[in-house]
């Protein structure tokens, strides 16, 4: 018998973090929140390693990604905030259109996610973008291997249930 996880009602006066709290503690598809949370956190701690801009003097942006990709990064910021154009640019060399740019480099949503920062930290901005598309890429290959394996992944959720964090026992003096 599944056993259902309840949203919070206003009897039970429970927070919205108590009920994720809940469901990944006794959720059926729990599994799939350490599907979103591992691989950004490894990402993380891979970035740290690697001595990334913050931990160190490293950066992500080589190659493309810093002679091209973060001018039209910039531009996707610039445009939201409507101090561009999106038919017709003059950011480019002589100027021209942004909307093949667009559709080609930048047509991902979460590319949005840029004109959230301030066009000083594009950096911490497209790092931020990367470790939330690898997040989503690992979701949605969990929710993928949910609904197409044949069994479901019980064991998988109550193990991951076993390893759920306990209190600190104070230090016995």
């Amino acid at each position: 018998m599944k056993k259902a996880v309840t949203l919070p009602s206003k009897k039970t006066k429970k927070g919205f973090f108590a009920c994720i709290k809940n469901y990944i503690q006794n959720g059926e598809t729990s599994y799939l929140f350490w599907a979103f949370f591992l691989p950004a956190a490894f990402m993380f701690a891979l970035y740290a390693a690697m001595g990334a801009y913050p931990f160190g003097e490293r950066s992500v942006m080589t190659l493309d990604l810093n002679g091209q990709y973060i001018y039209f990064f910039e531009g996707l910021r610039d445009l939201v905030y409507g101090e561009g154009d999106f038919i017709y640019t003059f950011n480019r060399a002589l100027g021209g259109e942004f909307l093949g740019i667009y559709a080609y480099y930048l047509a991902s949503p979460l590319s949005f996610l840029v004109a959230l920062f301030p066009k000083e930290r594009m950096l911490e901005a497209l790092t931020a973008l990367f470790m939330v598309k690898g997040a989503l890429c690992g979701l949605t290959f969990g929710i993928y291997m949910h609904k197409t394996s044949k069994k479901p992944n019980r064991r998988l959720s109550r193990r991951l249930r076993k390893l759920r964090l306990r209190p600190v026992r104070k230090s016995l003096r």
